[in-house]
């Protein structure tokens, strides 16, 4: 992807803590730094980033903590990751979208949500001020955003 896309941004989601060193070498050797955002749930495979000049995302601590201070209108912790990709909503509950973009726009990070292949749910999301949309339809994704005037 690296090679194939070589000026198009992309997010790298870890899935397991072993693999982040060489994710890190490969992002590293390709020089592609100021185009990639890594992200994982796993706390262990964000800590390999954190000495590199290539920006991460939330850990699932971190998304946890940031929507209990929201929630419950407490100061919120300054961020150490550059971007947040979370759900409309986890085990039922709904996150609260517009707060999550109006903080990590305040705190210089980028906010993303997963998995959306509704061009209407992605308008929603996109007015509410979220910078991108995970989906599995980036074609449909990318005509739809176009077309949206915001």
């Amino acid at each position: 992807m690296l090679e194939a896309f070589p000026s198009t941004p992309i997010i790298i989601e870890i899935k397991t803590t072993s693999v982040a060193r060489a994710v890190r070498h490969s992002i590293e050797s390709h020089r592609a730094e100021d185009r990639v955002l890594v992200d994982s749930l796993e706390t262990g495979a964000m800590q390999v980033f954190t000495d590199s000049r290539i920006p991460f995302g939330a850990t699932r601590a971190d998304a946890i903590r940031a929507m209990m201070e929201l929630t419950l209108h407490l100061p919120l912790t300054p961020f150490a990751f550059k971007g947040l990709c979370l759900p409309p909503s986890y085990n039922g509950i709904p996150i609260p979208i517009a707060k999550f973009s109006r903080a990590a726009a305040q705190q210089g990070a980028t906010f993303h949500v997963w998995t959306i292949n509704d061009p209407e749910v992605a308008v929603g999301l996109w007015q509410k001020g979220v910078n991108g949309i995970i989906t599995d339809d980036p074609a449909l994704m990318i005509a739809t955003r176009s077309r949206v005037p915001l």
